[in-house]
C-alpha cells in the first residue's frame, strides 16, 4: 500500500523505507522553520541581538559552529541505508542530533506506530497467552501445546489464540522486530587471537583454533540495545542526561547515584560541549549452570548508569541486558590447565571477544550518535564506560593484571603485594594505574629483542605478558583501570569474613576451648529467635559448607553475642570494628562526614587486624580492596550503586533457567534466543501497559517508616467490647493508656503482626519496640498464640529496660517489665533485634538480651553505643582475658 507523509506536503511513497528518508530531513526542516517564524522565542531581557533560536541552532549540534555541523549533517545524509534494516519497519528512526533535547512531533518517532504492529500482529488472547508462557510461567514448546490444546475447547471462540502450537507461538515472537534486540552471528579472528600471543605459540594456536569451536559468538549488538533501551518509556522519570550535584539540607556535598559522582563529571568533560553522556556498565562474570558444574557460561551484561538505582536494582525491571556469552574454553587434555600458552590463549580469546563486541559502538564513541531518549526528545549521544562489576579474578582478567604478582597485583593501582594489608590507605596513596600508561609500557615491552626481557618488562608493571586489553582500543573514556571499583559482596562478606576471618575465629576457638567451645557457639546461634532477613541455623552454623552472602551477612550480625566470651577481648574489638566498616559501606546515601568516619574506622581496623596475622597473612586482594571503599564512593556514588549483587541476581534467568531451556547440545544460541523472547515479552507488556503519567502534587513526607512494609498489622477496635482480642489482653492490661502520651516513655515494647518469609508463607511474629527522642525499635520473635488481623493504626507492647551492665560488644543489655501499653502505629520508624545474653550464666535463660544494632542499618545509626567503639582496650582485662588465661 502507498506511504504518505504526515508533515502535510501530500508526497506518496511506495514503501516505508522512502518515506522514512524524506521524514527525517523534513522534520528538522519543520523545527528550524518554525522558530524562525515565531517571536516566543525572543530574549528582551538582554541586549545581545542574538536569540533563543541562534542559541538553538548552536546546541542542536556539540560541534563548533553550525558550518561545521552542516558539513557533518550533509555527509550524514549522503550515507546509504543499512543493508540489515531494509527489512525492519521501527529501527529506521533516524532523527538530528541534538544535546539538550528537541521534542519529536513527527508520528515517525513515537512508540504508537510500535503498539499498532503489536495489536495488528497479535489478538489479545495471543499477547495473554504470550505473557503467561513467556515470563509468568516459562514453559517449553511441548508444554505450551499441550495447554493450547488443553484450553482451546475450553474457550469462548473470542477467546481463543491463533496460536496451535508452542512453535508457532515461538516463531512468532522471535520473527516480529522491534521489541528487541535480535542476536547476530560473529566470529572471532584468529588474527586477534594471535597479536596477543609471542611467535612461539602461533602453530599451536592455529591448531587449537581450527579443532574447536569457540570461534562462534552469538551476541546482540551494543548500538541496538542501547537504541531499544533509550526508546523504553518506563524509564522516563527515571532516566538521567547529565550530571546532577546532589547536595543535603545543609549544603553539604552528598554521594548517591551514579550520574552525581566524581567521576560522571569527568566524563562530562571529556564530550563535546552540548552532547548527552551515556554511563555504560559492565558486568561479567563465570557461572555454573548445573550443580553438579559440568557446564559452565560466561555472561557480559550492560547497564546504564544514568538510570536510578532503585530502578536498576529491581530485577523485574529489565534494565540489565545480557549481550552475549564470552568464550568459555577447556584444555585438550586435564594437564594443559595450568600451562603458559593455555593461560595466555584463554586471555587472548576472551579479549579478542570482547573487542569484537565493543567495536559495534566504536563509531559512536568518536563522534557521538543521534538518538530518541525516554522523555521523547533527540540528543546527541556520547556512550562511555563509566564501571565494570565482577570479582577479582574477573577485575584482573579484564585489566590484563597478573593476578597475585608481587609487583602490582592490583588492577587499579600501583600498591605492592607486600602492602595490601594497610586497609587504612586508599589507591590514591599508591597511585593510580590508567589505559594510557598501561598501553605505552605493552608497546615498549613487545619491542624488548628477548623473551626474557619482554617477561620482565610486563611483571615490573604487573601486565600479564603479552595480551592486549580490549578497551585499549577505545580511548580514554573506555579506561578500564579507572572504572574498576570495590565490590561489596565478594569483598567484606564472602571475601574478608568468608573466606579469612570466619576461618581463623574456628581455629581462635577450638585452639582455647576445643570441641566445647564450637558446640557452644551452634547452641547459641540455634537460640536466637528468627528475624526476617537473616536465616535461621537450628542445626548450628559451624560446619556448615557453601554458604552464601546471605548465610555470611546473618552471621555476622549475631556473632558478637555469641562469641564474645569464648575470644580474646582483642578479638572482640576487631570485629566491632569491622562491622562498623560494614554498617557505614552499606549506607545508601553518604556525605563528606561519613566518609571521613569510614576512612577513620578503616585506619582502625588496619591496626586491629594484627591480632589475626598469628594465624594468617592479611597480605591478600581483598584488604586493599577495602581500602578502596571512601574513593570509589566518591567516584561511583554509594555502594549500593555499584557492585555485583544485581549482577549475581541475574545469572539465575540468564544461565541456569536458560540454559534448562535448551536441550544442552550447543546450547549459547539456544539460551540467548530463549533470553531475547523474554525480554521481547516484558516489552510488550511494557508498551501496552504504559500510560503517560500525570504529574502529581507533592505531599508532606513523615520521616517514620510503618509496619505495612514487612506485614499485616493485627489488632482490632480497642473500644469495641466485644473484641476477642482486646478481651484477651483487657485481663493483662488492667489500665488504658493515652496514646497521646506514648513520647514519654522511654522503654521497650512488644506489638504482634502477621509477616511473610521469602516463599510468601504467613507467620506469626511479634515485634519488640523501643520509644525515644523520636525514634522507635523493633524487632520480631515467633509467636503461637492465634491474634485477629486488622489495619488500625493502635498497638499493645511490652515494655523493656536498659540495664547498668556493659561489655565491648558494644550492644545494650535489656530486660522486659512486666507491664503493657498501648501506642500508636505511626511511632515506629525502624527494625531491631533482641538476642538472649548468653554470658548470664544460665545459658541465655535468665531473661536477659542484647539489642542488636547491627541488625537493621538505620537503628545503628539512631541508637548510640553503650561502650565508645573506638576505645582502647588495655584496661578491659576484667572481662575477657587474653589466649594464655583462658581456659
Amino acid at each position: 500500500m502507498p506511504f504518505q507523509c504526515p508533515h502535510g506536503c501530500k508526497m506518496m511513497f511506495r514503501t516505508q523505507v522512502g518515506l522514512d528518508k524524506h521524514c527525517q530531513t523534513k522534520h528538522l526542516a519543520m523545527i528550524l522553520s518554525s522558530l524562525q517564524s515565531t517571536n516566543i522565542f525572543t530574549n528582551e531581557n538582554s541586549g545581545d541581538s542574538r536569540n533563543d533560536t541562534d542559541d538553538l541552532r548552536d546546541v542542536i549540534t556539540p560541534y563548533s559552529n553550525p558550518t561545521e555541523y552542516h558539513a557533518v549533517h550533509q555527509q550524514w545524509e549522503d550515507q546509504p541505508e543499512a543493508e540489515e534494516l531494509e527489512s525492519l519497519e521501527f529501527e529506521r528512526f533516524y532523527v538530528p542530533p541534538a544535546a539538550y533535547g528537541i521534542p519529536i512531533n513527527n508520528r515517525c518517532y513515537t512508540q504508537t506506530s510500535l503498539i499498532q504492529r503489536i495489536k495488528r500482529r497479535f489478538s489479545k488472547p495471543d499477547i495473554d497467552v504470550i505473557q503467561h508462557v513467556i515470563l509468568d510461567n516459562p514453559q517449553g514448546q511441548n508444554a505450551i501445546t499441550l495447554k493450547l490444546e488443553f484450553d482451546r475447547p475450553r474457550l469462548l471462540p473470542q477467546h481463543v489464540p491463533t496460536f496451535k502450537t508452542g512453535k508457532e507461538l515461538h516463531q512468532a515472537l522471535d520473527s516480529f522486530d522491534g521489541l528487541s534486540v535480535d542476536y547476530v552471528k560473529l566470529t572471532i579472528k584468529l588474527d586477534d587471537i594471535l597479536a596477543s600471543m609471542p611467535r612461539q605459540f602461533h602453530a599451536k594456536a592455529r591448531v587449537y583454533y581450527t579443532n574447536h569451536l569457540f570461534k562462534t559468538l552469538y551476541t546482540r549488538p551494543i548500538s541496538k540495545v542501547i537504541e531499544t533501551k533509550l526508546r523504553d518509556p518506563s524509564l522516563k522519570s527515571h532516566f538521567k542526561y547529565c550530571y546532577e550535584e546532589q547536595r543535603g539540607s545543609n549544603g553539604e556535598r552528598l554521594y548517591e547515584q551514579a550520574y552525581s559522582s566524581n567521576y560522571c563529571k569527568t566524563l562530562q568533560g571529556m564530550i563535546p560541549p552540548g552532547g548527552t553522556l551515556l554511563l555504560l556498565i559492565f558486568g561479567s562474570d563465570a557461572a555454573l549452570a548445573t550443580k553438579i558444574g559440568k557446564q559452565s557460561f560466561h555472561p557480559f551484561t550492560l547497564d546504564f548508569g544514568n538510570i536510578d538505582k532503585e530502578w536498576r536494582k529491581s530485577l523485574s525491571h529489565f534494565t540489565s541486558t545480557l549481550i552475549t556469552y564470552l568464550p568459555v574454553l577447556s584444555p585438550a587434555v586435564a594437564s594443559d590447565t595450568k600451562s603458559e600458552f593455555f593461560r595466555m590463549f584463554r586471555r587472548a580469546v576472551h579479549h579478542a571477544a570482547v573487542r569484537l563486541v565493543l567495536s559495534d559502538i566504536q563509531k559512536w564513541i568518536e563522534t557521538g550518535s543521534r538518538l530518541v531518549c525516554p522523555d521523547g526528545k533527540m540528543r546527541h549521544v556520547f556512550p562511555a564506560l563509566f564501571n565494570f562489576n565482577g570479582d577479582y579474578p574477573e577485575l584482573t582478567l579484564m585489566a590484563t593484571v597478573k593476578p597475585n604478582n608481587k609487583h602490582s597485583p592490583m588492577p587499579c593501582c600501583w600498591i605492592p603485594k607486600n602492602k595490601l594489608s594497610l586497609c587504612g590507605f586508599p589507591c590514591s596513596k599508591w597511585g593510580l594505574k590508567t589505559s594510557a600508561a598501561m598501553a605505552r609500557n605493552h608497546q615498549n615491552s613487545v619491542r624488548k629483542r628477548s623473551l626474557v626481557a619482554q617477561k620482565n618488562s610486563f611483571a615490573s608493571k604487573g601486565q600479564f605478558p603479552y595480551v592486549r586489553n580490549a578497551f585499549y582500543d577505545f580511548g580514554p573514556r573506555f579506561c578500564i583501570h579507572s572504572a574498576i571499583t570495590a565490590d561489596p559482596l565478594h569483598t567484606i562478606y564472602i571475601g574478608i569474613f568468608g573466606f579469612h576471618l570466619w576461618k581463623i575465629l574456628h581455629s581462635i576457638i577450638e585452639e582455647v576451648h576445643g570441641q566445647d567451645g564450637l558446640d557452644a557457639v551452634d547452641s547459641r546461634f540455634r537460640s536466637i529467635l528468627p528475624y526476617p532477613g537473616f536465616n535461621q541455623y537450628m542445626r548450628g552454623v559451624v560446619k556448615l559448607e557453601k554458604l552464601t552472602k546471605k548465610d555470611y551477612a546473618s552471621i555476622m550480625m549475631q556473632i558478637l553475642p555469641c562469641i564474645y566470651d569464648l575470644v580474646p577481648v582483642q578479638v572482640t574489638c576487631c570485629l566491632r570494628t569491622f562491622l562498623d566498616i560494614t554498617m557505614l559501606v552499606s549506607s545508601t546515601c553518604h556525605s563528606d562526614l561519613s566518609l571521613s568516619d569510614l576512612q577513620d574506622k578503616l585506619c582502625l581496623f588496619q591496626t586491629q587486624i594484627e591480632v589475626f596475622r598469628p594465624f594468617k597473612s592479611m597480605d591478600f586482594p581483598k584488604m586493599h580492596i577495602l581500602a578502596s571503599f571512601v574513593g570509589a564512593i566518591q567516584k561511583f556514588g554509594a555502594a549500593d550503586s555499584f557492585g555485583t549483587e544485581t549482577l549475581e541476581s541475574t545469572q539465575r534467568s540468564n544461565v541456569v533457567k536458560a540454559y534448562l531451556a535448551s536441550n544442552h547440545k550447543d546450547s549459547a544460541e539456544q539460551m540467548i534466543r530463549h533470553i531475547t523472547r523474554i525480554d521481547k515479552a516484558f516489552a510488550m507488556k511494557t508498551l501496552l501497559s504504559h500510560r503517560p503519567q500525570q504529574e502529581q502534587i507533592p505531599q508532606n513526607q513523615t520521616n517514620h517508616r510503618l509496619l505495612g512494609e514487612t506485614g499485616k498489622l493485627f489488632l482490632d477496635d480497642l473500644d469495641n467490647s466485644s473484641n476477642d482480642l482486646y478481651h484477651g489482653f483487657s485481663a493483662k492490661l488492667g489500665f488504658y493508656v493515652d496514646v497521646n502520651e506514648f513520647s514519654r516513655y522511654p522503654f521497650f515494647n512488644t506489638l504482634r503482626i502477621n509477616d511473610f518469609d521469602e516463599d510468601g508463607k504467613e507467620y506469626k511474629s511479634t515485634i519488640h519496640i523501643q520509644a525515644g527522642d523520636g525514634y522507635c525499635i523493633y524487632t520480631t520473635t515467633t509467636l503461637r498464640p492465634p491474634v485477629l488481623e486488622s489495619e488500625k493504626s493502635f498497638a499493645v507492647l511490652q515494655r523493656f529496660r536498659v540495664l547498668e551492665e556493659q561489655n565491648l560488644t558494644g550492644l545494650f543489655i535489656v530486660e522486659p517489665v512486666h507491664s503493657l501499653v498501648i501506642v500508636p502505629i505511626s511511632s515506629i520508624v525502624a527494625r531491631a533485634h533482641v538476642i538472649p545474653y548468653f554470658q548470664d550464666g544460665q545459658g541465655g535463660k535468665s531473661g536477659k538480651y542484647y539489642l542488636n544494632t547491627y541488625a537493621d542499618r538505620y537503628l545503628w545509626t539512631i541508637i548510640p553505643s553503650s561502650v565508645d567503639r573506638t576505645a582502647a582496650v588495655a584496661d578491659s582485662d576484667d572481662d575477657v582475658t587474653d589466649y594464655e588465661d583462658m581456659d
